[in-house]
């Protein structure tokens, strides 16, 4: 009796175990905090995703219910690297291409979005007292 108990529990435990396994190779990791979409602002007004179209990552700001507003249809981020983007407090997205380390960053101004390059890695260039959320950059970036 117990040899046939043991022959039956087998015969379910391996299609089971076949299932996991093929469930685990669709699986993927999460992305990191840096590279979730959509994500949403601080304030919960906006929305952000960054798809890669022909070939170009673009930073495509909605409305919480999923009304575009803008979209970054001039992006030369190219689609087989990696970018990696976040807002801020103040409602500013950021994205920092690990192409060129460049960072730019996009903010609401008078009604429209602007883009505006930041700098290159952590040195900015521009004239105004702004840094990048410190979670924007990957582990490598020092």
């Amino acid at each position: 009796m117990k040899i046939q108990s043991i022959q039956i529990a087998n015969r379910a435990l391996i299609p089971a175990l076949l299932l996991l396994a093929m469930l685990a190779c669709f699986a993927r990791p999460a992305p990191p905090a840096n590279q979730q979409q959509p994500l949403l602002s601080p304030s919960g007004l906006y929305r952000l995703t960054v798809p890669i179209e022909e070939r170009v990552w673009r930073v495509t700001i909605a409305t919480h219910e999923g009304d575009l507003l803008y979209q970054d249809t001039e992006a030369d981020f190219v689609g087989n690297l990696n970018v990696y983007w976040l807002w801020d407090e103040q409602e500013r997205v950021w994205l920092y291409s690990s192409d060129t380390g460049a960072v730019f960053f996009w903010e609401l101004q008078d009604g429209a979005w602007v883009k505006t390059l930041w700098g290159y890695g952590r040195e900015r260039e521009i004239n105004r007292d702004l840094v990048p959320p410190p979670a924007l950059y990957p582990s490598y970036v020092e």
